[in-house]
């Protein structure tokens, strides 16, 4: 029998400020569809930076031995 173990995995993207709002959109969506992200964070600099924080759930199987 097996049981299932979930661990989140953090993944950190830092955008300049003078990259089109769209083309991060773009990105965003990319990242979730072909490689299940979640968005987890945005922060916004005083300097204009965007640090992205994205996330997603990683489930190994842990085997369990009877006997």
């Amino acid at each position: 029998m097996a049981k299932q173990q979930s661990v989140l995995e953090y993944r950190t993207i830092t955008v300049p400020k003078d990259f089109p709002r769209s083309a991060v959109k773009s990105m965003l969506v990319e990242e979730a569809e072909l490689h299940h992200w979640t968005l987890d964070k945005v922060q916004i600099r005083h300097d204009g930076k965007r640090i992205i924080t994205l996330r997603r759930r990683i489930i190994r199987a842990i085997r369990i031995d009877f006997g």
